[in-house]
């Protein structure tokens, strides 16, 4: 039996069957039907993929759409059971984390609702949120005119303001932050995330290198962003965090960089 965090009832109606188990907001039951026969697009529709598979939409009747990402592995584990969970807990710890986040005001989605599907190989899992309107992934907004100096400060504070409150992202990626036109960066895909009351100082490391691994594997660093204005952005970073010794971060993300291009 699937045990669901108590806050869930504050904002969401519970609804379960024999085939799956939905926490939607008590605002948008009517979609549920759509919810749960939408499809993944066969082509791209223009919508940030935030993660690792196409996002599925619904669109409201007052124009809004609500985005739904299925959860999905990475890693050797993708090859054998890619979209399949032992727990069905993650998308309901997920909603609660973002409720929380956003009392917090971090920029984070608007959440709707969080799924979970029964099947013989464990449970396939959804995370659905309201579309941030104008917003585009990091990497594409590096690629399509917005202000390089302005648009890497933007998201350093993002990423500073999350650490603060506690936030331990795991896997944040450039492609898990949004960018709208006024410059506000949005952190997405909470999936595994989880806040701390102090978040230690070799976490929030962990965090940069991530990010800065995946903008040199986007090949955004150094055809995009030059290796000087990644270090400028770490030393911005450093600033809210004196624990942390800027050059041993620099000196880590080199040599991670270095042996995952061996990955890659």
């Amino acid at each position: 039996m699937l045990v669901l965090p108590r806050e869930i009832a504050r904002f969401y109606l519970v609804i379960e069957s024999r085939k799956y188990v939905v926490a939607l907001r008590r605002e948008c039951v009517a979609e549920l039907d759509a919810i749960l026969a939408a499809e993944p697009p066969a082509t791209d529709h223009g919508l940030p993929r935030c993660g690792r598979r196409p996002l599925k939409s619904v669109e409201l009747h007052d124009g809004a759409v609500l985005l739904g990402r299925q959860y999905a592995r990475g890693g050797l584990a993708r090859h054998f059971l890619p979209d399949r969970y032992l727990s069905a807990r993650g998308p309901f710890d997920e909603l609660v984390l973002s409720e929380r986040l956003r009392a917090l005001g971090i920029p984070v989605p608007e959440p709707v609702a969080a799924a979970s599907f029964r099947t013989c190989l464990g449970h396939r899992c959804e995370f659905w949120s309201r579309r941030i309107p104008d917003a585009v992934e990091v990497p594409d907004a590096l690629l399509g005119g917005f202000d390089k100096q302005r648009l890497l400060a933007a998201v350093v504070d993002a990423i500073v303001a999350a650490q603060t409150a506690g936030l331990d992202h795991r896997d944040l990626n450039a492609r898990n932050l949004l960018v709208t036109p006024d410059y506000r960066v949005w952190i997405v895909d909470l999936a595994g995330a989880r806040l701390l009351p102090a978040l230690a100082p070799g976490l929030a490391r962990r965090t940069l290198l991530r990010l800065a691994r995946s903008m040199v594997k986007l090949g955004l660093v150094p055809e995009v962003v030059t290796y000087r204005e990644l270090l400028e952005a770490l030393f911005r970073h450093h600033r809210s965090f004196p624990s942390l010794d800027p050059r041993r971060t620099i000196h880590l993300c080199e040599r991670s960089i270095r042996l995952h291009r061996l990955l890659w």
